[in-house]
């Protein structure tokens, strides 16, 4: 099992995807219940053997961005599993797993259609529908279908549906999409809708909605003890 439906695991890559350069794993690491977070640790293995190596461990927890940037460029092309195991303080585990992903740096591999069951993790995850946001902001997602061609992001006051094109990208993404300065966006409420177009013209549109926009808040000012003086007494002289 990969992931629970909103709760902990790994969310992309998914089973069977083909990487080629830097992948991030986008991922939900956190305690559950009266299970006390530790730490996540991801391990690597070839494909079917269960030889796990270790990659990484963190002891911050994440919802849904994400936890490892993998770089496929040291490992050679072949299948791999990848498991991410998350760590309680009663020292039990929860485990989640990838497999059969393919790493394709120097290889050829025509893209595979999708089988109709099958619904990726895609879309805008952070931030999500309803949060409070300013300042400087980080968006992250997934933008990858088949026959890939571009994807675009797009800002709206929240019901207008009136989209200003904020950025836009010629490779697929899973995790950061962009880094907006919002210190100049009046304050109010508003939507992000993400774009992913393929090579035959077809697009998938996902939005994060209802997003408040709110003065960042002001670092708190430091109290300062009052200065008490220092006297010296000194010493009479023999």
């Amino acid at each position: 099992m990969s992931h629970l439906p909103n709760g902990q695991g790994i969310f992309a890559p998914a089973h069977g995807d083909i990487l080629r350069g830097l992948v991030d794993m986008i991922g939900t690491v956190n305690g559950v219940g009266a299970n006390a977070f530790v730490r996540y640790e991801i391990a690597i293995s070839n494909a079917a053997k269960d030889h796990w190596t270790w990659l990484y461990s963190n002891e911050e927890q994440f919802w849904q961005e994400s936890v490892y940037a993998l770089d496929t460029q040291r490992l050679p092309d072949g299948f791999y599993d990848l498991r991410l195991r998350i760590v309680y303080r009663d020292s039990n585990y929860s485990e989640y797993f990838v497999r059969n992903l393919r790493v394709a740096n120097h290889t050829y591999v025509a893209a595979q259609p999708q089988p109709a069951s099958s619904t990726p993790m895609l879309g805008i995850f952070i931030p999500a529908t309803g949060a409070t946001i300013g300042g400087i902001v980080e968006v992250r997602g997934v933008a990858n279908i088949n026959n890939f061609l571009r994807w675009e992001l797009a800002l709206s006051p929240d019901g207008a549906e009136q989209w200003s094109p904020v950025v836009n990208g010629n490779n697929p993404v899973a995790g950061l999409l962009a880094r907006l300065d919002l210190n100049a966006l009046p304050l109010g409420k508003y939507a992000l809708r993400l774009r992913v177009i393929s090579g035959d013209n077809q697009q998938q549109d996902y939005f994060a909605r209802q997003l408040q926009v709110a003065a960042p808040t002001p670092a708190a000012t430091p109290t300062l003890a009052p200065t008490v003086p220092v006297t010296t007494t000194l010493a009479p002289k023999p």
